[in-house]
């Protein structure tokens, strides 16, 4: 950047700085959208498997329960 004898910026130079400024401000606040879009979205998936593991070990435990009362079946 060009500066005037007593350092201070050109006029031009004052303006597209700030609109480098603004791009970035832009950018940065894009990509932080993008970040916690996908943090929800992989926080949902983790949700629901973890729904899924859950419902299988209460069907499992419901099934071995009933296995050791009807049958005298122990399951692990």
């Amino acid at each position: 950047m060009r500066t005037r004898a007593n350092g201070e910026l050109k006029h031009s130079e004052r303006i597209s700085s700030t609109q480098t400024e603004r791009a970035n401000d832009r950018l940065l606040r894009t990509k932080s959208l993008h970040f916690v879009t996908n943090t929800d979205r992989q926080l949902s998936e983790t949700n629901q498997i973890a729904e899924c593991h859950h419902r299988k070990l209460h069907i499992t435990t419901i099934l071995s329960k009933f296995a050791f009362q009807k049958f005298g079946i122990l399951t692990l």
